[in-house]
């Protein structure tokens, strides 16, 4: 077990108070199950209608679900009467049983019977499901008595080896988390946690020595070197290596541990037996000097960075927002037209008092739209810079307008379909093969791919190997790897001698995917260009040169690529990414031109067309649905300004050596906001 100095110095609770604080269920025991709900409510468990969050519990019928805090996944009891029938894991998304167990130790250390909201007690003993929702929470703290609380050498036996690296290092931290903490009761110092420690066999490691001469063993260790060159360099410096060494590689996965082996098999290293594999989660390699051992991790190998997979929590939601106006916005009244929006005004009806939306047309005509049928009102986004004309009402200009555009659609409609079978019917790029040098590349990614990723890929390679033009839609949120995918194809196909295009909506994404790109492909001969605002004339200029000579592999830019003076020497891949920030046109001209070439789409949220192309099987979608190790979903709170919360959330992030980023909306008076800041938290 690893714990950082922080987490060591929490005060916990005393064994004793756990084991009385827990309660063991069992399949075909007898409990009440009024009695467990009396017990969730003292100790500070809420009442829900669905569990959601750690500390939430719900009941319906003979189904009892309990969240508890040192759960992965929350509990479904199911009772018989006082007789327990079942007991499950569920998940919060779906709400389906994904695991059935005979018992359950359930532990609720929280409030006390007096902390607790006697009205909440009472409704969760009489009618859980309607429980006191619109009540003050049950739970006013969440701090136990201090005479309850230990330390965390309470639970360890006397035997356990206790290994504290870098002393002096965890001291200082220990005193500047103390220090800036709100909250000092719920934390022991440094000396306390070694007292506690006093009874288990301690040790500490560090670079410099710190005892006597006595107390020092010298473990002759030293930092592996890296060994991330191109593969056949990585192999000839292994074999050099393992002239007088052992050597050991350590996947962080069976499948990572598999791939090393596959690219690492034909190595006089290997075929001496010289080279062992196993599966471990190590930061980085090491050498044993008197053993005469390397310790290889992906780190020294490929720059991969070892990721660490955290329990999975529930997702989080997203906030539900309504139709946000200002006074004077244009809108579109789907029946009439552009107008103003002018604001809310409430208009009684029948004795009722109703709001309005106050819509002004051409003339200073106005509509008084119900606020129960605000889906008649839209926000205008205009295509042009001008100030559109308003709508009359009564007039035919709208009406003529609207199937105008709707000819248009169809229209367009039409020729998609058409380019998308026309696409489909001619025979298209046939890429090669995964090579030696593909096998290395993928082998360089730096991270775990996820199962979906995995899968995309997958797909990817073999609709680029058949002799049909390739058109998938890759959807995942952000951060979920779309971009890995798309560099796995990219170079899939410089391989096989033709050109890619990634075609990005913004210069700044433009940017960001040209130095992605370039560093990804750093160790490969591979020529990476890009065309956006942020290149001069004259760079420009070359760059569409080399472009139509074929000096270039792969080139990043905006809509720019699509210009017709931009020219491929042998186009094979067009990639777009955020497609829903470009104009039809736009994105369909490079189909156009090269109508034999693989698309890959690249989107969190596809537009409609290409959603339902893709649902009806005129394009291909691959959903990357699994976060990434360590990704956390993005938790949303819309408060008010609150000085406490904000000093909180902050001291929380420090705490943890993480960095905030304070977002605010206006520059005028951001000074105003930097002092605030200051004050509220001075060891910024």
């Amino acid at each position: 077990m690893t714990a950082y100095i922080g987490g060591a110095l929490q005060r916990v609770p005393t064994p004793e108070k756990l084991q009385a604080s827990t309660r063991k269920l069992s399949v075909g025991s007898t409990m009440d199950p009024a009695e467990i709900r009396k017990w969730l409510a003292t100790a500070g468990f809420a009442a829900t209608t669905a569990v959601e969050l750690p500390g939430e519990f719900a009941t319906r019928g003979g189904l009892l679900d309990i969240f508890s805090a040192d759960q992965p996944q929350p509990i479904r009891v199911e009772w018989f009467g006082d007789e327990i029938e079942s007991i499950r894991r569920f998940d919060v998304a779906s709400q389906r049983s994904i695991e059935r167990l005979d018992e359950i130790e359930i532990a609720a250390i929280g409030v006390t019977a007096d902390d607790a909201s006697a009205d909440a007690i009472n409704d969760a003993m009489d009618d859980p499901y309607e429980a006191s929702f619109d009540k003050e929470p049950a739970v006013t703290s969440s701090v136990t008595d201090a005479s309850e609380l230990g330390s965390i050498g309470d639970y360890l036996p006397r035997d356990t080896i206790v290994v504290i690296v870098d002393p002096l290092d965890c001291e200082k931290s220990a005193k500047e988390l103390l220090a800036r903490i709100d909250s000092p009761e719920r934390f022991c110092d440094y000396e306390d946690l070694l007292r506690s420690l006093s009874s288990c066999r301690v040790t500490t490691a560090t670079t410099f020595a710190t005892g006597t001469a006595d107390d020092v063993i010298d473990l002759q260790s030293g930092t592996a070197d890296s060994y991330a060159t191109s593969l056949d360099e990585t192999k000839q410096k292994i074999d050099s290596a393992a002239a007088d060494h052992q050597i050991l590689l350590v996947g962080d996965t069976p499948a990572d541990s598999e791939r090393l082996s596959e690219l690492l098999l034909d190595t006089d290293a290997a075929k001496e037996g010289r080279l062992g594999l196993t599966v471990a989660q190590l930061s980085g390699g090491f050498r044993l000097i008197a053993n005469k051992l390397l310790v290889l991790t992906g780190a020294e190998l490929f720059h991969r960075s070892p990721v660490r997979r955290g329990r999975s929590r529930a997702k989080g939601k997203p906030i539900t927002s309504s139709l946000q106006l200002e006074s004077g916005d244009l809108v579109v009244h789907l029946s009439h037209g552009i107008g103003v929006y002018r604001g809310l005004q409430t208009i009684e009806k029948n004795d009722q008092h109703i709001e309005h939306l106050v819509i002004e047309f051409d003339g200073g005509s106005k509509i008084y739209v119900p606020s129960s049928r605000i889906g008649l009102i839209q926000r205008y986004i205009g295509g042009t810079k001008n100030r559109p004309r308003l709508a009359k009402i009564g007039g035919q200009a709208w009406a003529k307008q609207r199937k105008a555009a709707e000819s248009a659609v169809t229209d367009m409609a039409s020729e998609l379909l058409e380019m998308q079978a026309q696409r489909q019917s001619r025979r298209g790029i046939v890429f090669d093969g995964d090579s030696h040098w593909q096998d290395q590349f993928d082998a360089s990614f730096p991270y775990i791919e996820t199962p979906d990723q995995v899968s995309a890929i997958a797909d990817c390679k073999i609709d680029m190997e058949l002799p049909k033009p390739m058109d998938r839609l890759i959807c995942g949120d952000v951060g979920f790897g779309k971009t890995e995918v798309a560099m796995r194809a990219a170079f899939k196909a410089v391989l096989s001698g033709h050109q890619v295009a990634v075609l990005v909506p913004t210069t700044v994404l433009a940017e960001q995917h040209y130095h992605n790109f370039r560093e990804r492909m750093a160790e490969f001969p591979v020529e990476i260009a890009k065309l956006s605002r942020f290149c001069t004339k004259a760079e420009q200029r070359q760059n569409i040169k080399d472009i139509r000579a074929g000096k270039v592999d792969i080139v990043v830019g905006t809509h720019r690529l699509a210009s017709k003076d931009v020219q491929f020497s042998s186009l094979g891949l067009v990639v777009v990414d955020e497609e829903q920030k470009f104009g039809v046109a736009v994105k369909e001209r490079l189909k156009t031109l090269h109508s034999n070439v693989d698309v890959m789409t690249l989107s969190a949220t596809p537009i409609p067309r290409t959603l339902h192309m893709a649902l009806v099987g005129v394009r291909d979608i691959s959903n990357l649905e699994t976060p990434p190790a360590e990704r956390r979903s993005v938790e949303t709170n819309v408060v008010r300004w609150d000085d406490k919360l904000i000093r909180t959330a902050v001291i929380r992030e420090l705490n943890r050596g993480g960095q905030i980023f304070f977002v605010h909306n206006r520059i005028g008076d951001m000074h105003t906001i930097a002092e605030k800041l200051k004050r509220i938290v001075p060891e910024v």
